[in-house]
């Protein structure tokens, strides 16, 4: 038995690797996207509870999580809303990955008022009509305003809906804005639309899916992990069955 390792291996059942963790707390910093928090919260409960590892969540926009791993160096795992920047973190920084696997995936949507109380058609072209007020998601700072840009630069009217259109954050802010009234529509990710706090105040409107396909997502374990053998066993029990489970249960995944 090798005596001086602060966190053992030992078996869970035959499904998931856990850890016991003896002389010093262990903990993962995990950089997650706003819209995948709820789902991965409920596995760090699982977690915890099986191993005694604590888990902290960054939490934002996936572009600037980008930022701020690269910049603080202190993360264990990443879950960007789109597996475009997991491609971008392993082009431009090679070997800053040591494993990862699809957990659930994203679609795009147009969100209206619940009951559409306006009658907004469910096409692209409403977001350039002068009869709603629109707010699109930071194709800077975060994975839906990324992806709406894709979205709206396909199908042709993108300078058009910037030249109208508020620009907010990130998921989170979009539907907030439906539901104070301060915006008509957005292009939102589906599965917000579904989230207990949200379904009385939002409908999602789905767009054909040449110009919104389902975009993967990701989870990273990072080289520079302090905890590389429980980020792992993270990893592992997100991609279960029962990690799988609480990915439908918040829509993302079929």
């Amino acid at each position: 038995m090798i005596k001086n390792l602060t966190c053992s291996l030992i078996a869970f059942f035959v499904f998931l690797p856990t850890f016991v963790c003896a002389d010093t707390p262990c903990k993962l910093v995990i950089y997650c996207g706003i819209t995948m928090v709820k789902p991965m919260v409920e596995i760090s409960k699982e977690f915890e509870k099986e191993t005694g590892c604590q888990v902290q969540f960054v939490k934002g926009g996936s572009g600037k999580l980008l930022s701020l791993l690269l910049e603080n160096k202190n993360g264990d795992l990443f879950l960007p809303g789109e597996d475009s920047y997991i491609q971008k973190l392993e082009s431009e920084h090679p070997g800053s990955i040591v494993d990862k696997s699809q957990v659930g995936y994203n679609q795009a949507a147009i969100l209206v008022k619940k009951g559409n109380p306006k009658k907004i058609p469910a096409t692209l072209s409403a977001l350039t009509d002068d009869r709603f007020k629109v707010i699109i998601g930071s194709a800077e700072r975060g994975s839906i305003g990324k992806e709406t840009k894709k979205i709206l630069t396909n199908y042709g009217n993108f300078d058009q809906v910037m030249k109208k259109a508020t620009v907010t954050l990130h998921s989170q802010s979009l539907v907030n804005a439906i539901k104070a009234d301060k915006a008509d529509v957005s292009i939102n990710w589906y599965a917000v639309s579904t989230w207990q706090e949200n379904v009385d105040y939002v409908d999602g409107l789905r767009i054909d899916e040449k110009f919104a396909p389902k975009k993967k997502l990701i989870l990273a374990v990072l080289t520079g992990s302090k905890n590389p053998d429980q980020a792992k066993a993270f990893l592992a029990l997100t991609t279960s069955e029962k990690g799988h489970a609480f990915f439908k249960e918040y829509g993302l995944s079929d």
